[in-house]
């Protein structure tokens, strides 16, 4: 097996696709293979959605390197994947589901299965109801918001919140972008977003922790931060510029982060960028004295 895995690492692990062959695996009917999926997980105990992408990357290597024993498989992903993190993820997935990986990936083909890698995860609200968290920008949104953003070639983009990736997915599709950058604290859903950028040839760049303190910046950030959220933070963290903060301090306390997500966000954005903020009618439309205020400085 150590003979195979040579052999595989003097090729890439993940041939890079086109933005049409990505487009064209988005359009693969997925529900029935996901379905499959999940049930299979099922089987040992109840399925989350990083521990089914990591079945599908353990099935579509299996798949495409024709790999027919599991130290074959971890040996090749310990040299090729680099965040600890998702390496830790897959090889517990690969231990505890095995003989499940092996059942997927001898009942779909390649593509079907990288189809539900590359896809939106749109259906896994579906399918978890109330347990799974709204990780997902619908994509008319992130639609809109890379029309205003108005991306050029050559610029690097944020996803302030980037939950699972989906509006940096849309961006990467749709622009000619050349940085992509996440922002995420859900261990998940930054699992999940990290190990469809490997796929793809690790083509975004994902930051696990609080999104308001991140240490990042881009010409265009898009920010889909949770509506209403109530946290603490809210009564320490301070805008970065002493006019804006000014004004910070005039808006009525609460434990609320709105303000905070969408002044944090429009920080990391660079010099002559611009910022698009999804938010809820309450930022734009409370009469505080404060938030009139805010809203005019914005």
């Amino acid at each position: 097996w150590t003979l195979v895995a040579d052999q595989i690492r003097t090729k890439a692990l993940f041939p890079k696709m086109s933005k049409e062959e990505i487009t064209s695996l988005r359009r693969i009917a997925s529900q029935d293979i996901v379905w499959d999926g999940m049930s299979l997980l099922r089987s040992q105990s109840v399925p989350n959605l990083s521990n089914f992408i990591s079945l599908a990357f353990w099935a579509y290597l299996k798949k495409t390197h024709y790999l027919n024993d599991a130290r074959e498989m971890r040996a090749i992903v310990e040299d090729s994947v680099k965040d600890e993190a998702v390496k830790i993820k897959l090889n517990e997935v690969l231990e505890a589901y095995y003989r499940e990986i092996t059942l997927f990936a001898d009942k779909w083909d390649a593509n079907q299965i990288l189809s539900v890698i590359v896809n939106d995860f749109s259906w896994y609200g579906k399918f978890a109801q109330k347990y799974a968290p709204p990780l997902v920008t619908p994509e008319p949104f992130a639609r809109l918001a890379i029309e205003l953003l108005d991306i050029k070639s050559g610029e690097s983009v944020l996803n302030y919140c980037s939950g699972l990736a989906s509006f940096l997915m849309e961006a990467y599709l749709n622009t000619g972008a050349t940085e992509f950058h996440g922002t995420e604290l859900a261990t998940d859903a930054v699992i999940v977003s990290k190990i469809c950028s490997v796929i793809l040839g690790d083509i975004f760049h994902i930051q696990q922790g609080d999104s308001l303190v991140a240490d990042v910046s881009a010409d265009k950030v898009f920010a889909d931060p949770p509506f209403a959220l109530r946290d603490g933070r809210a009564d320490k963290w301070k805008p970065w510029d002493g006019e804006i903060a000014a004004i910070f301090e005039r808006i009525p306390k609460t434990k609320r982060m709105d303000w905070a997500f969408l002044l944090s966000a429009v920080s990391k954005q660079k010099v002559g960028g611009k910022t698009v903020v999804l938010t809820y009618d309450g930022l734009l439309f409370r009469a505080s004295r404060g938030e009139q205020d805010m809203r005019r400085y914005l």
